[in-house]
């Protein structure tokens, strides 16, 4: 869905759902979890993934109704079983050609995602994803995540660049939350697991189904003076 023409000329992603095809891990690890520490409650698929995109103290905060010491422990058991299908998790489609590409096309390239640093390194260094980002924003860079604004804004302060010269593409309502907040261009993946009329309803400059889209969005065929 189009909106008016903007300056991007930093093009930044979510990992989990957007670049990275490791939802189905994530909600198996929320299952191992959950299983262990809360089995007289039940979750829907859609009630897990709805989360996905918070940091993860928060969403088992969520899960374990406040009570903070049970959400440490199932933190704990999520990250011993997720950390172990780490490995097995790939990319989407055209990840890395999609990233070169902007590169070869001048834009500043970046990933910002509500997983904390160590988790989000696996997979980077894993499909040898660092090389490709000017910038990196993990949960543990700032006080507040998405959906709130503040890695987006932090993002741009970072780059030296005001929030409405970047595009920021995400899979979840946290995501386009974010960008939106942030008055960055918020642009839908609909590759993800997230219901698109969801997505719609938070009125994206664009929705895009694949990164073949995305790069053919006219904003990103070169960044603007």
């Amino acid at each position: 869905m189009k909106g008016g023409p903007r300056p991007v000329r930093a093009v930044l992603f979510d990992l989990d759902g957007t670049l990275l095809d490791s939802i189905e891990g994530i909600v198996a690890s929320f299952r191992h979890a959950l299983d262990r520490f809360v089995p007289h409650r039940s979750f829907t698929r859609m009630q897990l993934v709805m989360t996905i995109g918070e940091p993860l103290p928060v969403q088992m905060l969520q899960f374990a109704e406040g009570d903070q010491a049970l959400a440490d422990q199932m933190c704990a058991a999520y990250r011993a079983h997720n950390t172990a299908l780490i490995p097995g998790f790939g990319l989407y489609p055209n990840v890395h050609a999609t990233l070169d590409e902007l590169r070869r096309r001048g834009f500043l390239v970046g990933l910002v995602t509500s997983k904390y640093r160590r988790s989000a390194q696996l997979s980077l260094d894993g499909h040898d994803l660092g090389r490709l980002f000017d910038l990196v924003m993990t949960a543990d860079d700032t006080p507040r995540h998405k959906p709130d604004p503040m890695p987006l804004l932090a993002a741009a302060e970072r780059l030296a660049l005001p929030p409405e010269r970047l595009a920021y593409v995400g899979d979840s309502v946290h995501d386009l939350n974010c960008a939106n907040g942030a008055g960055a261009m918020a642009i839908a993946a609909l590759w993800g697991p997230f219901d698109p009329a969801d997505l719609m309803r938070l009125a994206p400059a664009y929705a895009v189904r694949s990164l073949d889209e995305l790069i053919a969005l006219p904003e990103l065929a070169s960044p603007s003076a």
